[in-house]
């Protein structure tokens, strides 16, 4: 009894032991022939030490891939719209002021086409000097020795009108012409006496001359010497003040 046991254990040792290296050469097998396929991921699974695979990450379609936004496509806050700086306003005084500039310079202006015309009719001999010549034509310009009139006489404004009315009087009356060397002391002696015929209030020749450049003697005999070249006709109507007027406002807008 003994002894068939230990012959049927004996038995089921041996076929224990073939069955077990039936498998593993079945195994090999299969790993070779899988191999030599190329299927190494199914051999590998079947092997008692399985190595792991790694996988590439799953790609995205093109249009599906999140595009790093560039700096300038980076969400800001609204812009805010710039906002015109306004001009500075100008006071009533510098308003005053930059008309009365632009009427000087259109006066200027005026006087220096009536010394253009006399340089023409001196050429043809028909004009000849005065007491109001200088010796060689003054460095200041005309419109700014208005401004230095205007400045300093604080007359009215219609007496620079009516200095215009008396040169020209002056001039289609008598032999007296505007050039570029009387020009200075005809406006002077002209505004002299519009300011003492307009004005209520003014001041005395020696204040006068030494605003235009000259000595009070001199001052007086221009004063005087114009006055008899006008017939001493001082008076100027209101449609000829406006005529004179507007002539200078219409160069100011030129």
């Amino acid at each position: 009894m003994w002894a068939r046991r230990a012959h049927r254990a004996r038995r089921c040792r041996n076929l224990h032991v073939a069955s077990a290296k039936h498998n593993a050469n079945a195994v090999a097998a299969v790993s070779i022939e899988e191999a030599a396929h190329g299927d190494v991921q199914q051999a590998s699974t079947r092997t008692s030490s399985p190595v792991a695979v790694l996988e590439a990450p799953e790609e995205k379609p093109f249009e599906d891939a999140e595009v790093p936004a560039a700096a300038d496509d980076e969400p800001t806050k609204e812009e805010e719209q710039p906002q015109c700086e306004e001009a500075p306003s100008m006071t009533p005084q510098q308003a005053a002021g930059a008309v009365q500039e632009d009427f000087m310079s259109s006066l200027g202006s005026i006087f220096r086409a009536m010394a253009s015309f006399a340089v023409m009719k001196r050429m043809s001999g028909s004009a000849r000097g005065s007491c109001f010549q200088s010796v060689q034509a003054p460095k200041v310009d005309i419109s700014t020795y208005l401004l230095r009139i205007q400045q300093y006489f604080k007359c009215s404004d219609e007496c620079f009108v009516l200095c215009l009315a008396y040169i020209d009087r002056l001039a289609r009356s008598t032999e007296v012409q505007v050039t570029n060397l009387t020009c200075h002391r005809l406006v002077l002696a002209s505004c002299v006496v519009a300011a003492k015929f307009q004005d209520d209030e003014f001041v005395s020749n020696e204040f006068y001359a030494r605003v235009g450049g000259i000595d009070v003697q001199e001052m007086n005999h221009l004063e005087a010497e114009f006055l008899k070249l006008l017939d001493y006709r001082l008076y100027v109507s209101p449609q000829e003040y406006n005529l004179y007027l507007q002539t200078v406002c219409g160069v100011v807008k030129v």
